[in-house]
């Protein structure tokens, strides 16, 4: 697979939106006004919103909504349960388990 790489969808996708990255770019003036590749093709971007589960997406909300620590280690607690509930189910997302385990593996320092 390796071999072909090069050669694959994704691949042609990628260069087509560099091409049209370094198109854009060639003569803008201003730092706020370069555009990435994604900006031009969406389907470049790994982590679609609208693909996002429910759970998680509500999940970023409460954390972005939290303006203490003891909010935020109550939100997170929250979170573990939700962990907790998927986990004995007799068929767990594991995507979304693995999507909550990020979140508090991220916000578990701040």
């Amino acid at each position: 697979m390796n071999y072909i790489a090069p050669f694959t969808d994704d691949a042609k996708a990628y260069r087509d939106g560099l091409q049209l990255q370094f198109t854009y770019n060639q003569n803008v003036q201003k730092k706020k006004d370069l555009k990435v590749a994604s900006d031009f093709l969406p389907y470049l971007n790994k982590n679609q919103e609208w693909f996002e589960h429910k759970t998680v997406t509500k999940a970023k909300t409460y954390i972005s909504m939290c303006k203490s620590p003891e909010m935020l280690a109550t939100t997170l607690t929250a979170i573990n349960e939700e962990i907790e509930v998927e986990e004995s189910k007799l068929k767990p997302d594991s995507y979304l388990i693995t999507k909550l385990r990020e979140l508090i593996n991220n916000h578990k320092d701040a």
